[in-house]
């Protein structure tokens, strides 16, 4: 069965000590009904000597293509670290235009633009991270056909239109029910598929709801 993003949680694949002694114990992501990865974890200073000042960011890459050393409104302040010394951060990018596939997370010591930056943490989001949202993002059409040769019943052809922020090859089943006056029909789709299911032909289409979506892969 299908994870809410609510529950999902990875570890870190950190760099072990890590570049200049500083590493990433602790890391997990979650992907919110809004449409935003929250990424929270915890550096820790294990070298000998103080680390700073520095701040955390995350680089994110898209499943577009894109990638970028994305600054957040939850950036972290400039601190420095003591020998030993560990501290929590939670960085944050928005999947509404195209989803995160992978991120890492980076440090800047100095705090400048051209300051030393490297990455401490990189992980790759599972799919089902999305499972929530690719409810809301599937598009799916259904078009009232001809009448029907059972009974006084018209046409409908169901078919997915879009899959919106989300990869389409991400798709490998979308379960649908069709409401309309008096009753509703569900049906499977797969991507370029065009189903006919049949409703009386006084009743009222109602607007295609997204009950599941199954991820290849998943």
């Amino acid at each position: 069965p299908l994870v809410p993003p609510s529950a999902q949680a990875a570890p870190a694949q950190s760099a072990s000590p890590g570049e200049g002694g500083l590493t990433v114990p602790y890391l997990t992501e979650m992907v919110d009904a809004g449409g935003t990865l929250h990424i929270s974890g915890t550096l820790l200073n294990t070298s000998q000597q103080a680390v700073g000042p520095l701040a955390v960011s995350a680089r994110f890459g898209r499943a577009s293509g894109g990638a970028g050393g994305e600054a957040t409104s939850a950036l972290t302040p400039l601190v420095t670290l003591s020998p030993g010394q560990e501290m929590p951060f939670a960085l944050e990018g928005s999947v509404a235009r195209s989803v995160i596939i992978q991120y890492a997370v980076e440090v800047v010591v100095g705090g400048a633009v051209t300051a030393n930056r490297f990455v401490v943490a990189q992980h790759a989001v599972s799919r089902d991270a999305y499972a929530d949202l690719a409810r809301s993002w599937v598009r799916v059409s259904a078009q009232l056909g001809g009448p029907s040769n059972v009974g006084p019943n018209v046409q409908v052809l169901v078919s997915i239109a879009g899959t919106g922020p989300m990869p389409p090859d991400w798709v490998r089943a979308v379960e649908v029910a069709i409401p309309f006056t008096g009753g509703s029909n569900s049906v499977t789709l797969t991507p370029g598929q065009t189903k006919t299911i049949l409703i009386p032909a006084v009743a009222q289409l109602g607007e295609p709801q997204v009950q599941r979506v199954v991820f290849n892969g998943s």
